[in-house]
């Protein structure tokens, strides 16, 4: 942000992720002190609904179809896992993206 003009410092927004670990009273009050109220989080400034559809196309259709291939039945071990994870990034159809994102 040292590289933004002062002007768009009020555009900026952080969004966080919402993982539990990251909702603690030090995480919020370190993103109060670096961006005022400019960030969305679990009891942050801003409420903001979970599957909101202006988030990216990583948000709310890629992480859940990978998440839905990879533990369609559960992993037997790390490296199962991973591979899972290898196979259903492969299995992604581009114009399922396309379309999502259009």
């Amino acid at each position: 942000m040292d590289n933004l003009p002062l002007a768009e410092h009020s555009l900026i927004f952080y969004q966080h992720d919402g993982a539990p670990p990251h909702n603690s009273h030090l995480v919020n009050d370190l993103l109060q002190e670096g961006f005022h109220d400019h960030w969305i989080a679990n009891n942050g400034p801003f409420i903001w609904p979970p599957r909101s559809p202006d988030l990216s196309v990583l948000d709310y259709f890629i992480w859940g179809t990978i998440k839905n291939e990879v533990y369609n039945t559960p992993p037997t071990a790390i490296e199962d896992c991973m591979e899972r994870v290898r196979n259903a990034f492969n299995k992604l159809n581009v114009n399922s993206i396309r379309r999502v994102m259009s």
